[in-house]
């Protein structure tokens, strides 16, 4: 890693429904995978 670049933070999903919306950009994202158009990676131990 870059020195200087922040460590991506590991935020939970939101859940809408049986879909869940990654809390950075807003895209759906498949269970138990990181958001595929931000790279975010999701924690999803807290859902």
């Amino acid at each position: 890693m870059p020195e200087g670049k922040k460590e991506k933070k590991h935020l939970p999903p939101i859940r809408q429904g049986d879909k869940f919306i990654c809390p950075r950009c807003k895209a759906e994202v498949p269970v138990k995978q990181h958001c595929p158009t931000c790279s975010l990676d999701i924690d999803w131990k807290k859902i």
